[in-house]
């Protein structure tokens, strides 16, 4: 699945193509190019937005071995 035209601008805070596209790229988001009419617009896929969105892992705690070494 892919980000509406209307999600997109909303992830950008832009409305022109252009300037989506720019934004896009300083934030490190994957995305494809899709021609309409007579201008480019970005094609970005749902799950490589999803996965930025959700809050930061915390890492797993070390599993340790009775005797003290770890696993």
């Amino acid at each position: 699945m892919f980000l509406t035209r209307e999600e997109i601008e909303h992830l950008t805070g832009r409305k022109r193509p252009s300037h989506q596209i720019r934004v896009l790229r300083q934030q490190g988001v994957p995305f494809r190019l899709r021609p309409a009419g007579s201008s480019l617009w970005p094609v970005v896929l749902r799950s490589a937005v999803e996965g930025n969105l959700a809050a930061p892992s915390q890492p797993e705690p070390e599993l340790r071995l009775p005797n003290g070494s770890k696993a």
